[in-house]
């Protein structure tokens, strides 16, 4: 088993091994939002031929998940999380020029495993959340037409990198089972060369089982 497997098999044992205890409840989330990608990338990158557009601009896209958390009684929390992102246009400037191509950003997926301590409060829960996981994304080819006439493809491209995120949020309970979750988090992809930066903010409902 590659360390990959084994970091998500850790995390799955911890959690339902907490989930076995003596706790006070387990949870389903459904939620969406958007997700800021902050610009990475630097024109020192730059390749003719190879890496014509090293920069990639800050953009949002939408996303949408689910995920499974089991809280103790101590309000300290196990989570479970699952995401989807969608695509965007976006772009991208050549510096040797300063012609434009405008192109679709990779959908990618999320699964992470998040620990969390949730202070109780009689309807408003808030809580704070740090965890980690993988994000996988996957790109196809895709050929353009740059502003300046030329034409311009981009190759397909398959990638599975770790990611670290901590946050904020609350629960607010519109009847003793169900309510709303409201939550914010940096989330930092630990991309090679360029490590990518977001702030991502989700809105959604909860269901205590």
């Amino acid at each position: 088993m590659g360390k990959k497997g084994a970091l998500t098999f850790l995390g799955i044992f911890i959690f339902f091994t907490a989930a076995r205890g003596d706790g006070r409840s387990l949870q389903i989330n459904l939620f969406g939002g958007k997700n800021w990608v902050m610009s990475y990338g630097s024109t020192e990158e730059y390749r003719p031929g190879e890496n014509d557009f090293p920069d990639t601009p800050a953009h949002g896209v939408l996303h949408f998940g689910t995920g499974l958390a089991y809280v103790l009684r101590n309000g300290l929390g196990f989570e479970l999380e699952g995401r989807a992102y969608l695509s965007t246009n976006i772009t991208l400037t050549d510096p040797s020029d300063g012609d434009t191509s405008t192109i679709r950003s990779a959908p990618h997926i999320s699964l992470a495993f998040n620990i969390f301590y949730e202070f109780d409060g009689a309807r408003l829960s808030p809580y704070v959340l740090v965890g980690g996981g993988f994000d996988a994304a996957s790109s196809k080819a895709q050929s353009v037409v740059s502003q300046k006439g030329y034409e311009v493809t981009f190759s397909s491209r398959n990638t599975i990198i770790a990611m670290l995120q901590a946050g904020i949020g609350a629960r607010f309970f519109v009847q003793p089972r169900w309510g709303v979750r409201m939550d914010a988090r940096y989330v930092h992809l630990l991309g090679d060369p360029d490590a990518i930066r977001n702030i991502c903010v989700s809105l959604g409902l909860f269901f205590d089982l």
